[in-house]
């Protein structure tokens, strides 16, 4: 989810999904949603260029009502991006119930917490191995999307509110108004 964009790291992510279908033969395929921006190409030739071209999807822009579908119809999301301010998506699958790969860098590994596998988004291995491990074990699967439904309700609005306002606060040196309290 997001843009074709480099920092997205979807080459390597492609490349792993090649290598999954290569030596593991798993019956997925990796569908890549967002709307192109510079270098996109490279990322399209990419995914022509390798043995897993015919499982490998490219959506185009996906408005927002129609991205429920695609996260309901998923079984893993992969998210290997080098740098998030947040990670939106993250949560979106989360929500989803789907279980998530996410990788070490920028604020993922705060947004997702313990409710996901972290990986170097710089290794390919690293990348797959987790993807695989999520597709072949049921018990793991469960419990990432039983942490993930506990981990994006410590993201609310509210909540993000309520602790924006209590920093604002310590810094005028006044208490928060009652309705905003813990």
């Amino acid at each position: 989810m997001g843009d074709l964009h480099p920092r997205k790291n979807l080459g390597r992510l492609i490349e792993a999904f090649n290598w999954l279908k290569e030596a593991r033969k798993i019956p997925f395929q990796l569908v890549l949603v967002g709307k192109e921006h510079w270098k996109a190409k490279e990322i399209q030739y990419k995914a022509v260029s390798c043995s897993a071209h015919d499982s490998i999807l490219f959506t185009g822009y996906v408005p927002l009502d129609e991205l429920r579908a695609l996260y309901q119809g998923a079984t893993l999301f992969a998210f290997p991006s080098l740098d998030e301010g947040f990670g939106l998506p993250v949560h979106e699958a989360m929500a989803s119930r789907l279980p998530v790969v996410v990788s070490n860098r920028g604020a993922l590994p705060e947004v997702a917490g313990d409710a996901a596998l972290i990986v170097d988004p710089l290794s390919i291995e690293d990348i797959g191995s987790a993807i695989l491990k999520v597709l072949e074990d049921v018990r793991l699967r469960e419990e990432l999307i039983e942490k993930g439904i506990k981990q994006i309700q410590g993201f609310s609005w509210d909540e993000s509110c309520r602790k924006l306002l209590k920093v604002y606060d310590s810094l005028r040196g006044e208490p928060s108004p009652k309705r905003w309290r813990n």
